[in-house]
């Protein structure tokens, strides 16, 4: 999941967002909404609210993706 941003002529709004396919097709889905530029700045505190941000992100990765290892083993069959 990454960061997602909505600017318009107001505000900038500030997202979780999911990037997955489906039918072939690319696409991205909200998941959580962080808050606009003003209430980003009042919970980054004295922090840069761009690195908080970032920082954000990440440790909700860490919380909520759980990382999958995948195995995938051939057949070996002799054709002899």
């Amino acid at each position: 999941m990454r960061l997602g941003i909505s600017k318009s002529k107001n505000t900038i709004n500030y997202y979780i967002i999911k990037d997955y396919t489906k039918n072939g097709k690319r696409s991205t889905k909200q998941v959580l909404r962080i808050g606009n530029l003003e209430e980003v700045k009042k919970m980054a505190g004295d922090m840069d609210y761009q690195d908080w941000l970032k920082d954000y992100v990440r440790k909700y990765n860490e919380e909520h993706c759980k990382k999958e290892i995948i195995i995938i083993k051939k057949n070996k069959k002799n054709y002899s």
